[in-house]
C-alpha cells in the first residue's frame, strides 16, 4: 500500500519530522518537554529514562539495527508503510499502523503517524540515535472498519553513547491519547508498555547475536544441511558449517591453531664470537647485556659464588712463582 503526495505535502511532512527530531534530542539532552496534563481516562503519558548494560561491547550500529526490525515491543504490532523519504541527516517514513488491546472485548487502536530517525552527534560528542513518532492527519487512511483511531502525540527514543562500551544511555518518553472506551489501566498499561521497552534491548541483541556465529556474525539460513550452530568444545561459541571442523566434537579455528608461546631470546652469534675472542686473549670481559650475568660476574670477581654460576670460571691458573722466590731469599739470608 502506498500514496502520492504533492509537493505541499511532502515540505510540510519533512518539516514535521526535523522539527520533532529536533526538540526530542533537546529534550535527552536536558530540555524539560512540553507538558501536557491528561485530560481523559484515556490519554497516558510516560517518560523512561535507563543506562543499557550489555555484557559485551556492542556499538551503536547493532542497537539501532534491532529498531530496523518490526517488533510488538520496539513499535507499532502491525504496520504498513504509505509513504518513505530520505533526507540528508533523516529517514523519514508515513505508515499505517494498529496497537492490539491487551483487554478482552475492547477494540484494537489503529493510527496514521510520521516516523522520522536519524543518527547525529551530540555537544559532547557522543554519537546518537533518535526516533521520533507522532500522528500524521491523511484523508486516505481516515476511516479504517474496526479500529478506534488513536492519537499519538509524541512518542521518542534517543539512544546515546558513553565513555564505557558496555553502556547506552537510553531516554523514551510516550504521549498517547487511545480515545475510545477504555479503563484508565488499561490505556496506562499501553502507554507504559512501550515506554519501558527500552529494557529489553539488552536482552534482544543478546538473543540476536546468541542465534548468530560466533565468529562471523552471520545468522545461517533454514536451508543449510545438518546442524546449523554448533558449540566449539574449547571455548563453547556458537559455530556456523563455516568456520567449524566437523559437526562432532568441533572446534573453532582460533582454538584449534592456538598461538605459539613466544620462544626466548638468546644472544646474537656476533656477541658470543666477540666475549670468546676477548675471554680467550686474556683482556677485560666482554659487555654483558643481561642482568642476570652481571650479577654473576660481580659474584665471580668477588670471590663468591650464587647458584647461578655454580660452576668455576675457567682462565688462566695461579702464578705461584713468588712463594719460591720467597724461600731462597729467605735462606739466603
Amino acid at each position: 500500500m502506498s500514496i502520492d503526495l504533492n509537493a505541499t505535502e511532502r515540505t510540510r511532512l519533512l518539516e514535521r519530522a526535523t522539527t520533532g527530531l529536533a526538540d526530542l534530542v533537546a529534550w535527552a539532552d536536558g530540555l524539560p518537554p512540553n507538558s501536557h496534563v491528561p485530560r481523559s481516562p484515556t490519554w497516558a503519558s510516560e517518560v523512561c529514562r535507563q543506562q543499557l548494560v550489555f555484557e559485551r561491547c556492542h556499538s551503536l550500529d547493532d542497537v539501532v539495527d534491532l529498531y530496523k526490525a518490526p517488533s510488538s515491543y520496539l513499535g507499532v504490532d502491525n504496520a504498513r508503510i504509505l509513504y518513505e523519504a530520505t533526507t540528508v541527516n533523516a529517514k523519514v517514513a508515513l505508515k499505517w499502523g494498529v496497537f492490539r488491546s491487551p483487554i478482552p472485548f475492547v477494540r484494537d487502536r489503529d493510527a496514521c503517524y510520521l516516523e522520522s530517525s536519524q543518527l547525529f552527534v551530540d555537544r559532547r560528542g557522543r554519537r546518537g540515535f533518535a526516533r521520533f513518532i507522532t500522528s500524521y492527519p491523511l484523508r486516505a487512511m481516515d476511516y479504517r472498519s474496526g479500529y478506534i483511531r488513536a492519537d499519538v502525540r509524541n512518542w521518542g527514543l534517543v539512544l546515546l553513547e558513553s565513555s564505557d562500551p558496555k553502556v547506552v544511555d537510553a531516554s523514551a518518553i510516550v504521549d498517547v491519547d487511545w480515545k475510545g472506551q477504555m479503563p484508565a489501566w488499561g490505556a496506562s498499561h499501553m502507554t507504559s508498555r512501550r515506554a519501558q521497552s527500552i529494557k529489553q534491548l539488552p536482552a534482544l541483541l543478546r538473543k540476536r547475536l546468541k542465534d548468530r556465529c560466533g565468529l562471523c556474525h552471520v545468522k545461517p539460513t533454514i536451508f543449510e544441511l545438518g546442524p546449523r550452530l554448533v558449540p566449539c568444545q574449547v571455548c563453547r561459541k556458537p559455530l556456523c558449517t563455516r568456520c567449524r571442523t566437523a559437526d562432532v566434537a568441533p572446534v573453532c579455528v582460533i582454538c584449534r591453531h592456538p598461538r605459539a608461546p613466544r620462544p626466548p631470546t638468546r644472544p646474537s652469534r656476533v656477541a658470543s664470537d666477540l666475549a670468546s675472542t676477548v675471554g680467550s686473549a686474556g683482556d677485560a670481559r666482554s659487555p654483558q647485556t643481561c642482568r642476570h650475568a652481571n650479577r654473576g660476574q660481580a659474584g665471580a670477581e668477588s670471590g663468591w659464588f650464587t647458584p647461578q654460576d655454580h660452576r668455576r670460571p675457567r682462565g688462566t691458573g695461579l702464578d705461584l712463582s713468588y712463594v719460591s722466590a720467597y724461600k731462597v731469599s729467605t735462606v739466603q739470608e
